[in-house]
């Protein structure tokens, strides 16, 4: 490393394309830098940074422009949601449910071929897999307990 402690990042494998392109060996190109031998082969395939005035002088004693050898930052992208699948008319018929898991919550709702019927909201409450099932469990209830009021609501009775 130099004096002033920079380091830059190189990208291994446009390095060595350049020096391959070049039609001169990795010693002879190490050599002209003022370098022993071995300096441009150890960098490929050891080194994972060259100090900064090094990089400078590499650029300025064979012509290069500004951030050559640079890596190029990796294009990341963002995790895609997993699809939401509602249950439509074309689909099967009869019951269907749908739940829908968020990192604290969880929303179930119950169809009725394809159409919406009702939907039940619950908490979860750790990051088990019993939560997770618990979280189920009192969504399923609530749906349940839904449709048992609107079923006392329009008169209907218990059997």
């Amino acid at each position: 490393m130099g004096k002033n402690g920079k380091t830059v990042a190189v990208d291994h494998g446009e390095l060595k394309k350049w020096a391959v392109g070049t039609g001169k060996t990795l010693s002879e190109l190490s050599r002209q830098l003022g370098r022993g031998d071995a300096y441009l082969s150890n960098l490929i395939t050891h080194e994972k940074l060259m100090s900064d005035i090094s990089y400078k002088f590499l650029l300025s004693q064979f012509n290069l422009p500004e951030g050559s050898f640079i890596p190029k930052p990796k294009k990341v992208e963002p995790p895609k949601p997993a699809p939401t699948v509602i249950p439509d008319a074309s689909a099967e018929q009869g019951w269907q449910t749908r739940i829908k898991v968020t990192p604290d919550r969880l929303e179930m709702t119950v169809y009725f071929n394809g159409l919406e019927e009702i939907t039940g909201y619950s908490y979860i409450k750790g990051n088990r897999e019993i939560d997770l099932f618990q979280a189920i469990s009192y969504a399923s209830h609530m749906c349940y307990k839904l449709a048992e009021q609107r079923m006392l609501k329009a008169g209907g009775k218990r059997k």
